[in-house]
């Protein structure tokens, strides 16, 4: 199963990070499950304390349907909507377009609309 595997890796993962004296932030740790089957599985991050790895508290990775990755939202079924919306509400704000109502010189314009609008689409 895809969560047995999963949380084999992450077992492999917590050893070397106790072996080269690093620690993951658990509650910064979340992670999206692109497959199409509804699961109720838990990732769980073992603490270096952690012996026994069948039975134990250790912290569970929280779940999420979409994440912000480098500026790019990618959403469980990597359609990108979220993403898309994001960057058009940006470019529809008032006070962006308004700004080139006002402005007269063209090269003017232009710097403004690489620095507001088209830094975004890039």
């Amino acid at each position: 199963e895809l969560y047995q595997k999963a949380n084999e890796d992450l077992i492999k993962i917590r050893n070397w990070l106790i072996e080269n004296k690093l620690s993951l932030n658990v509650s910064k740790a979340q992670y999206i499950d692109f497959s199409e089957a509804k699961s109720n599985n838990k990732l769980i991050i073992h603490d270096f304390t952690c012996t026994n790895v069948n039975k134990c508290c250790c912290p569970k990775l929280e779940k999420v349907n979409e994440y912000k990755y480098l500026g790019c939202i990618v959403d469980q079924g990597l359609t990108f909507d979220t993403h898309v919306n994001e960057i058009i509400n940006k470019i529809n704000n008032k006070k962006t377009l308004s700004i080139f109502y006002i402005l007269k010189d063209k090269s003017f314009k232009k710097s403004v609309y690489s620095a507001l609008i088209q830094s975004h689409l890039q």
